[in-house]
């Protein structure tokens, strides 16, 4: 490996530099000035043969290890200002996935770590970060420098591999994390932005039954309510950026998890390669992530989505697509408030008013239950409004809680729908409706 090929050179030199040094001394004795920059330079090549003989490759175990007490470890891409997250520890095994590296170039990470008590580990002095190839992974394809907190990973030939980070403290490791894998190419990987849908189907219907998908960064439906002692069996449709589905069919799974800061007794998982059992272990909410798996990391999680466990679940889920039976939409322009469309069923009655250019309509709306009840917005519930699946982005948005404004940018057609929004998800999404902006 180049790297290594790099210290062995080192090492000749600093023979030949301490021999040349013996000479000089044998040739002077008795000359103080003469030998005190010979003794400095023994004593920088000393500190360098020093610091060879602790490369954190010698540290590297086969699995995580913690001597610190660490609670966060989040791995920063430094190419983004501010720094991107993009993978982070959790127990045992990580979420999300390392940029992929060019080859002659590098990548570089930065950490953020918090101990289990939530204080940040300032990384640069007592601590840094550090990074080796895992034990066993291929050593040909990185090498790494580092610079106290933060690291280098440089790009050797092509291929993938496997890596550590380290919490350095001294002349040894504190920290080791699980193993992930980075891959030298220069053509990049499949990374999140691969994924293009996510679609959670209910396999308790047969064909199998879309019940949510991800839009963007938020999620479109719900899940199925939980039996508790019972199960939901949960499949997904998930393709790339070029429309080809990503089978799983062992190479690829599906995977749900806890998401971050979750209740953690409501419900536990079963992995079935293409499909999970979400089991409903006591009543409550809590929030779960599902992810694509491949050769032991995940290389796609989504956002969070609610999940309920109840013992009477056909009581349950309010305010699902089922419960909404009125979405009625009213022009703010008016004083009262004037209804210009309602949603019933899967259709539209009405429409909404025109939009102007570098203009604004201001829009309301009254969502009500299957039982006739208002859903009051503003706080738990907030109304949204977004462009319906391929239509023309010649509108933007503005969200105030129980209302929105619809912002015209370029004369044309287009399509939006409505949003019951609740707690970081969309709980209901109308029918697409058309919107016509005008000149201004």
């Amino acid at each position: 490996m180049e790297r290594d090929a790099k210290f062995a050179t080192r090492r000749k030199l600093l023979a030949v530099s301490g021999s040349v040094a013996l000479f000089s001394l044998a040739g002077c004795l008795g000359d103080d000035d003469e030998a005190t920059p010979d003794d400095d330079g023994d004593d920088h090549d000393d500190h360098d043969h020093d610091h060879d003989d602790h490369d954190p490759a010698d540290e590297v175990q086969d699995g995580h290890f913690d001597e610190i007490g660490i609670g966060e470890f989040e791995i920063l891409d430094r190419a983004h200002d501010p720094h991107e997250e993009v993978a982070y520890m959790h127990d045992d095994h990580w979420h999300g996935s390392l940029p992929t590296v060019p080859p002659g170039d590098t990548v570089s990470l930065g950490a953020y770590v918090e101990d289990e008590g939530g204080d940040e580990i300032e990384l640069g002095d007592e601590y840094e970060l550090k990074a080796a190839v895992a034990a066993g992974a291929d050593d040909s394809v990185v090498s790494f420098d580092y610079h106290g907190d933060h690291v280098h990973i440089i790009g050797e030939e092509e291929g993938v591999t496997e890596i550590v980070f380290l919490v350095w403290h001294g002349d040894h490791a504190d920290y080791q994390t699980d193993a992930i894998t980075v891959q030298v190419s220069d053509e990049g990987e499949d990374d999140h932005g691969s994924v293009a849908e996510f679609e959670i189907l209910d396999r308790a219907y047969d064909p199998h039954e879309t019940v949510a998908y991800v839009h963007d960064d938020h999620w479109h439906g719900d899940l199925p309510v939980i039996p508790l002692d019972d199960t939901v069996s949960l499949g997904a449709t998930i393709e790339d950026d070029e429309g080809d589905e990503i089978v799983m069919n062992g190479e690829y799974e599906l995977r749900v998890d806890l998401a971050e800061g979750a209740p953690e007794d409501v419900v536990s998982f079963d992995y079935h390669g293409d499909h999970v059992h979400v089991i409903g272990e006591e009543e409550g909410v809590t929030e779960v992530v599902f992810q694509l798996y491949h050769d032991d990391h995940v290389d796609y999680e989504t956002p969070a989505i609610v999940a309920q466990v109840s013992a009477d679940p056909d009581e349950e889920g309010d305010h699902d697509a089922d419960a909404i039976a009125d979405v009625h939409i009213l022009d703010r322009a008016h004083d009262p408030h004037e209804e210009v469309a309602d949603h019933h069923d899967d259709h539209w009655h009405g429409e909404l008013p025109e939009v102007p250019v570098d203009d604004n309509v201001s829009l309301g709306a009254v969502f009500e239950d299957e039982d006739g009840n208002e859903i009051p917005l503003g706080d738990e519930y907030e109304l949204r409004v977004a462009l319906a699946e391929g239509a023309d982005d010649i509108v933007s948005f503005d969200y105030h809680g129980d209302h929105v404004h619809i912002i015209g940018e370029e004369e044309g057609e287009t399509e939006v729908v409505f949003q019951l929004y609740h707690d970081d998800h969309v709980d209901y999404e109308t029918a697409p409706i058309e919107v016509v902006v005008i000149e201004g």
